[in-house]
């Protein structure tokens, strides 16, 4: 992982407390890699294809996050 676990944890928590979303890892596909995802949807072949479409945009444009989802 580019961070370490502890580092992790602290930026997710204030991204929780302060904007309410979650900070994920996913891998190039769209699949959640980091923390373990929470249930079978968040790796719904779906959702991952529509992950993987944001991130392809979000690589074309330069952008460095994205944001889909945020309550799966």
């Amino acid at each position: 992982m580019i961070i370490s676990d502890r580092m992790f944890k602290q930026v997710n928590s204030y991204y929780k407390k302060r904007y309410n979303l979650e900070i994920k890892f996913l891998d190039p596909s769209g699949a959640v890699i980091y923390p373990e995802p929470h249930s079978s949807i968040e790796n719904h072949p779906a959702i991952k294809d529509a992950r993987f479409n944001a991130i392809k945009e979000s690589v074309r444009w330069g952008e460095p996050n994205v944001f889909l989802l945020p309550q799966v």
